[in-house]
């Protein structure tokens, strides 16, 4: 075996990492040939924006808030839950965002399908979709086959 193109390691009927380090990445042998893109990594995100009740009280908030991170610390099956408040961006240009935007969001991601769907149907979820009703005034839910943006195979996403 001889060394690679680029001299990081040996090289053995084509498929063998080459290091390409302006790029910062390694492609192999086969891709750099024309090969077919890989496949993005793909997870299933559970997306839910949502506005409070105006006269929900601090407690509340506080007892709804705490039940969603519990819901995605106590589910095995979250891959990843992250959540947040709107943040006001000024860009320099007019960002007008539709006819309804919400106060906070939180986003769960699951391996697959049959992930999300333990999630939706555990108990403790069943026990915040009821809390959640109760608590919000506003809300839009859906989920999304999502992939890094960043890699190759993403675009199929998208198309």
């Amino acid at each position: 075996m001889g060394k690679s193109a680029a001299g990081k390691g040996p090289t053995s009927a084509g498929t063998t990492p080459v290091w390409r380090p302006t790029k910062r990445r390694w492609w192999t042998a086969a891709f750099l040939r024309g090969a077919q893109a890989p496949e993005a990594q793909a997870v299933i995100a559970h997306i839910v924006l949502f506005t409070p009740k105006p006269d929900l009280d601090s407690d509340k908030r506080r007892a709804f808030a705490q039940a969603i991170l519990d819901t995605c610390a106590s589910i095995p099956e979250v891959r990843r839950a992250i959540v947040g408040r709107s943040a006001h961006v000024n860009a320099g240009y007019s960002r007008d965002f539709g006819d309804k935007t919400y106060e906070y969001a939180a986003v769960m991601e699951f391996e697959t399908q049959a992930g999300l769907v333990a999630y939706l149907t555990h108990p403790t979820h069943k026990a915040l979709g009821r809390m959640f009703w109760e608590s919000c005034d506003s809300t839009v839910i859906m989920e999304v086959e999502c992939a890094d943006a960043k890699t190759p195979g993403a675009i199929n996403l998208l198309v």
